[in-house]
């Protein structure tokens, strides 16, 4: 069950802002992990088409190097804390991605950086997302799991 709040949050009043947060990881410090050619240009094209087409003004982009496992925490969370009840949040991540079965199966996205130990399970996402007074978020991910 998801439940929207009827009070005004700790966001900013004023007019709907529109974040997009674009991730493409194309290139892996790891071996563990080939590089891939398209996460990065997807991540950039899709910012693109944001901000043409939808007025998604409060844009960034993290990709290969950028794209480190704090990196993109910390703008997930940015994004989800300072937005408020009228804004809209996309979250795009392109690059792989594994799912790990077990006690507490999960999903993982993989970073820059990423190593077994170091990757990105989907519920620390989830939970920034939860949490957010946004109006909307939107998450797209392109990984295989």
């Amino acid at each position: 069950m998801i439940l929207f709040p009827l009070y005004s949050g700790p966001g900013r009043p004023g007019p709907a802002r529109k974040f997009y947060l674009g991730v493409g990881v194309s290139e892996y410090q790891s071996p563990d992990y080939p590089d891939l050619i398209f996460p990065a240009i997807d991540a950039h094209r899709l910012g693109e088409r944001l901000n043409q087409n939808y007025g998604f003004t409060k844009w960034k982009i993290l990709c290969d190097g950028k794209a480190s496992r704090a990196a993109i925490l910390s703008s997930i969370n940015k994004d989800c804390k300072q937005a408020s009840q009228a804004d809209t949040i996309v979250i795009f991540f392109a690059g792989h991605g594994e799912y790990r079965s077990g006690n507490s199966p999960s999903a993982y996205w993989i970073p820059h950086d990423g190593y077994t130990e170091h990757n990105i399970d989907i519920r620390e996402v989830l939970t920034a997302i939860v949490n957010s007074q946004a109006k909307e978020v939107i998450l797209v991910v392109d990984a295989c799991f």
